[in-house]
């Protein structure tokens, strides 16, 4: 089984050159990146440095967020969600990930899911224009307040059945419960898979044969029901607290053999 890191293991200030080469040292040969990366480079010296070390790119993470109340940092989103589909289309990215934003901010859920009905389209054809995939991500009920209200892998795939660039994400910390999990990787809007293992109380485990969940098996199920795309290796730095990453990309890379 072959892996993505995704960058997102790093903490605050880690550098992605460090990253990059952490990463191909593991012997991974893709990673996913964050805006992280694109603070410190512009996305063609980034292509670069991805390319110079013989990597290619995944994922980039995240647009979206489309339920913004303040009408000015929803115009501010718009145009740093521009920035992204270009920069995926500078790294030539598998999908440009995109996280629909909470309803919170909205008198309810309803009113979000419109908002983000109408912001996906908008930025749907933004992409098509540049040969940017997006992938929409179904993000944890438990979320549904601050960082998704498209819940359901069901839910993702009628919101995505209309438009031209956009397919999915799915994330087993996220969809891990959904009855759809498996059946999902049939479909071939699909981009990519993201896994993880899950602690009892729920948060992402740094080691992917330690939690509740039998990632192995999922794997296996997801590419025997057909999915040929990457799969990444996600974990957030606070979920494992380490100043060095190193280890945790080898015990990754290891896992997978």
């Amino acid at each position: 089984m072959e892996l993505a890191a995704n960058q997102y293991v790093c903490p605050d200030g880690y550098g992605v050159e460090r990253f990059l080469d952490e990463a191909a040292r593991a012997g991974f040969r893709q990673v996913a990146l964050t805006r992280a990366a694109l603070a410190e480079m512009t996305p063609a010296r980034l292509r670069r440095a991805v390319e110079a070390r013989g990597l290619s790119v995944t994922t980039l993470n995240s647009a979206g967020y489309f339920t913004w109340a303040d009408p000015e940092r929803r115009r501010a989103q718009e145009v740093e969600n521009r920035a992204l589909v270009a920069a995926a289309a500078e790294l030539g990215v598998e999908a440009l990930c995109v996280i629909t934003g909470g309803c919170a901010e909205q008198p309810d859920v309803a009113t979000a899911r419109a908002l983000i009905s109408d912001g996906l389209a908008e930025l749907d054809a933004i992409a098509a224009a540049q040969g940017v995939r997006l992938g929409l991500e179904p993000i944890h009920p438990t979320d549904v307040a601050l960082k998704g209200c498209v819940n359901t892998i069901a839910q993702a795939r009628t919101l995505i059945g209309p438009l031209a660039a956009t397919g999915l994400i799915v994330d087993l910390f996220h969809s891990w419960w959904d009855p759809d999990l498996i059946a999902v990787a049939e479909d071939p809007s699909v981009h990519v898979f993201q896994i993880c293992n899950v602690t009892e109380d729920t948060r992402r485990s740094p080691t992917l044969d330690n939690g509740v969940l039998d990632v192995g098996w999922v794997v296996e199920q997801v590419r025997q029901a057909g999915f040929t795309g990457p799969i990444e290796f996600e974990i957030f730095a606070a979920d494992h607290g380490r100043a060095d990453i190193a280890p945790i990309l080898e015990a990754a890379a290891a896992w997978a053999e």
